[in-house]
């Protein structure tokens, strides 16, 4: 997905074009809405997974999301302080997520 394609749909993120997908950095108090965001306006209509990753800066909560027509995919991350990871489930969006 382009970095133009997501920042018009989530304007406050921040794209990071390194290795793979592109991905897209949300702040936490957009979490759930921008993972709503991605499934509306941008066609994620399939989950793929959802983990979380411990590092010096926070709990790093990843999610892989996919366009299956045409194929493209996402991933979106968002960082949870260490003192408070406490993030919105986006199992309300994706059944498989729950």
């Amino acid at each position: 997905m382009s970095p133009a394609t997501l920042l018009q749909a989530l304007p406050d993120g921040s794209v990071d074009e390194g290795f793979g997908p592109t991905t897209i950095e949300v702040p936490v108090d957009q979490w759930l809405s921008s993972v709503r965001t991605a499934r509306a306006s941008l066609g994620c209509d399939f989950f793929d997974f959802l983990t979380a990753v411990d590092e010096p800066t926070g709990l790093q909560v990843v999610c892989h999301l996919v366009s299956l027509r045409p194929f493209d995919h996402v991933v979106l991350r968002t960082v949870l302080p260490h003192g408070d990871p406490v993030v919105a489930s986006v199992g309300t969006v994706y059944d498989g997520a729950g």
